[in-house]
């Protein structure tokens, strides 16, 4: 199984941002299932290539694997429309693979691929939630607004955590994170000042609020920057994020 309870959030928050964008639909449950076992899958293989192939990583491979193949055919039957995404996945995987047979599946250009391919899910979500030639065009714009936004907090919250554990206590790595947060709070307010002017999907208000929830998180990172907190706390902090991100999600209209 998984170590990385971190991941969690960065594996569910964009599915759930697609469903609820498209008012949920019956596919959504199998692609959900697709998903967290396609996850163990992944975890899995990643931790066979690190190992060098060794034999006792092998059964945990092949039986999710197997499991996600299935749910991936059905999944493929039932919508052969979503795998024009499925080259997006493979190029990811493959990345973050490599990255792991160097054993640097720490880096945080690893981080950032894993965080794409998991944002670009909810696209994927999104899309299933309206029959083939639906009238999906109407939100796809607020859609890839919502899904710019999940990817910036998530790559900071990967340059966020890793001044509280892995890299606390390196000045780099705080003023990197400061820095990057910093930056998406303006990108925000900048584009709140010009929302009314912009295509639809783009409302004032939402953005208002996110750039809100960015500039508390940029005042996070400065002060907590290596404290000595709790791997508990922190993952407790990004849940309370994560929600709040929901919640505009929610009523982003």
């Amino acid at each position: 199984m998984p170590s990385q309870h971190g991941a969690w959030a960065m594996l569910l928050v964009p599915f759930l941002v697609g469903a609820i964008r498209s008012n949920g639909a019956w596919i959504h449950l199998p692609m959900l299932a697709f998903w967290i076992v396609g996850y163990f899958a992944f975890n899995a293989a990643a931790l066979w290539v690190k190992s060098g192939f060794k034999a006792r990583y092998r059964p945990p491979v092949l039986t999710y694997g197997a499991v996600a193949g299935a749910l991936g055919v059905g999944l493929a039957l039932w919508r052969p429309d979503l795998l024009w995404w499925a080259p997006v996945f493979g190029v990811c995987l493959a990345v973050s693979l490599l990255f792991s047979w160097r054993r640097r599946e720490r880096a945080l250009t690893n981080d950032v691929v894993t965080i794409f391919a998991a944002c670009v899910f909810g696209l994927v979500t999104y899309q299933a939630g309206y029959e083939p030639g639906g009238t999906i065009l109407a939100g796809w714009r607020a859609m890839v607004t919502i899904t710019v936004v999940l990817f910036a907090y998530f790559v900071g919250t990967a340059l966020y955590v890793k001044t509280m554990i892995r890299e606390r206590g390196r000045a780099g790595w705080k003023v990197a994170s400061v820095a990057y947060h910093g930056a998406v709070t303006l990108a925000l307010t900048a584009l709140v000042t010009v929302a009314s002017a912009l295509p639809p999907g783009m409302h004032r208000r939402p953005l208002a609020v996110l750039a809100a929830i960015f500039a508390l998180l940029t005042a996070r990172a400065w002060a907590l920057a290596g404290r000595s907190i709790r791997p508990l706390y922190i993952g407790l902090g990004e849940i309370a994020v994560c929600a709040a991100l929901l919640a505009v999600v929610w009523v982003w209209g």
